[in-house]
């Protein structure tokens, strides 16, 4: 069990703006919590947040599904130890390529010559034209005779190639509900009055 269940707070009403916002505040308070734990143990919590639209009213709490087993084990919020995961080198098909043409320049006296591009060129051409024909068993008769390399590139290519390992984050995993409220505990009214009363106190403090 994973994710946040949403579907019946997401069809109540909100200003416009707010998933923006609540999406940013989102995005900053992962970069406070990856920054300030220790990645290489494990983090378990339930979190419980009360989120109210000051202009509709409507108002959520967001708490841990009741649940057990699984990764996340009965709570809210799972994050798991950072690893270390190892990727084979990729080359990219314009780079060997780039690396065969020059190399075969440095053979052929430092350059390659007309008749050798041309012939390169053709036979490339003639590759591509039985590739898109209906003509399939010409085609792979052709590779037969002809595209025998490629694997032995490979090969060659498979001896040299290291994996390259990189640091991976660990995965989080959520478990929790958006449970609809009628504006909480208070009015609207009420919660307004509240907010205008403290920002006037920061006003006086500033």
């Amino acid at each position: 069990m994973a994710g946040l269940d949403a579907i019946q707070a997401s069809q109540m009403g909100w200003t416009d703006g707010a998933g923006k916002a609540l999406r940013t505040l989102g995005d900053l308070l992962m970069k406070v919590e990856y920054a300030s734990c220790d990645p290489s143990n494990e983090t378990r919590t339930s979190p419980q947040l009360m989120v109210m639209d000051m202009e509709t009213g409507t108002t959520i709490l967001l708490k841990t599904t009741p649940h057990q087993g699984g990764k996340t084990g009965g709570d809210g919020y799972v994050r798991f130890p950072d690893y270390e995961q190892s990727n084979p080198m990729r080359i990219p098909p314009t780079l060997k390529e780039a690396v065969m043409l020059d190399k075969m320049a440095g053979m052929l006296g430092g350059r390659i010559s007309a008749a050798v591009m041309r012939e390169i060129a053709e036979a490339v051409a003639e590759a591509n034209e039985l590739r898109l024909s209906p003509d399939k068993e010409t085609y792979k008769h052709w590779l037969a005779e002809h595209a025998n390399h490629p694997d032995e590139l490979n090969e060659m290519l498979d001896e040299f190639r290291k994996a390259t390992v990189k640091n991976q984050k660990g995965d989080t995993l959520l478990a929790m509900q958006a449970i609809p409220h009628m504006v909480a505990m208070a009015s609207i009214e009420v919660m307004q009055d509240i907010v205008a009363e403290y920002m006037m106190e920061l006003e006086v403090i500033e």
